[in-house]
């Protein structure tokens, strides 16, 4: 597996943009596989389906500055979705026969199996922090409109589990089984959000709901990374199943992970994903601490 792990957004663009990507040669093939009309990745899409933009510049400058028109987008589709409210884990004034504080007044009127307070958690997994995967690569034939609810399903999801009580961590993942001709896994994670930060939905937008991130950036990847970087002779395959992204193991330090399907292309299967992850999490063990 190539494999490469960024800390940001903005070291995942560093990266892009190596010595190896810009090479002779290779510079001019990214250049024509930056949405240009015409060009042989881009046969059946105009510039705004193939970049979610209308040009270059402005699908680049979602990535670095934000994107608040995309996060107005996103919050107006939200709002209609139809989802459950996940379970709190937030801690809760409890009243019990033993605990933190007593309450005199239930002492005086003879009500000692209430008369102390605790805060505990209704339920608990142990570890509080949720990680959200978000595979940010697509296929030629995917449409700037349908990846944009993949990204909006992670943005719900983050919301709701934070009001929940949960910290939420979002990781991005560039996924490929094939890259310039030379068969074998590739995947570049990097950082979306930590668990402590809190929800940016305009620099979100801009990354995980623009197509541009990964056709203007995701493909300099590619030729930065790739042992045979040359896509005149071979070509990107996006992984559309979440093989690579389980191979890597993105879980491996207990955290609860959950991957937003490459699938997720429309409301309907958003709403299904948000509503599957939220049932997982409600289904785990409850413990009070």
């Amino acid at each position: 597996m190539i494999r490469a792990d960024c800390d940001s957004v903005a070291a995942f663009c560093a990266l892009a943009f190596t010595p190896a990507s810009i090479a002779v040669g290779n510079d001019d093939r990214c250049a024509e596989l930056l949405g240009r009309p015409g060009n042989w990745l881009n046969r059946n899409h105009n510039v705004q389906d193939w970049l979610g933009a209308t040009t270059t510049g402005e699908a680049a400058e979602r990535v670095t500055r934000g994107w608040p028109e995309g996060a107005a987008k996103v919050l107006a589709n939200l709002r209609d979705l139809d989802v459950p409210i996940p379970m709190s884990v937030r801690r809760r004034l409890t009243r019990t026969d033993q605990g933190d504080e007593l309450d005199i007044h239930a002492v005086n009127r003879g009500d000692l199996d209430h008369a102390w307070t605790a805060r505990r958690r209704r339920r608990a997994h142990g570890r509080l922090t949720v990680r959200l995967i978000v595979q940010t690569n697509l296929l030629a034939e995917m449409s700037a409109a349908e990846l944009f609810w993949r990204g909006a399903a992670a943005v719900k999801a983050s919301d709701l589990l934070t009001a929940a009580g949960y910290a939420v961590e979002i990781v991005g993942a560039l996924a490929s089984e094939e890259v310039g001709g030379v068969e074998g896994d590739f995947i570049v994670t990097f950082s979306l959000k930590s668990a402590a930060a809190p929800l940016d939905v305009e620099a979100l937008a801009g990354v995980i709901c623009n197509a541009g991130f990964h056709r203007l950036f995701g493909f300099r990847a590619y030729f930065a990374l790739a042992p045979k970087p040359h896509l005149k002779t071979g070509r990107a395959i996006s992984d559309t199943t979440g093989r690579i992204i389980r191979a890597a193991a993105l879980d491996a330090d207990g955290t609860r992970t959950f991957t937003v399907p490459y699938g997720v292309t429309s409301q309907a299967a958003a709403q299904r994903w948000i509503t599957e992850t939220i049932a997982s999490l409600d289904a785990a063990p409850i413990t009070a601490y």
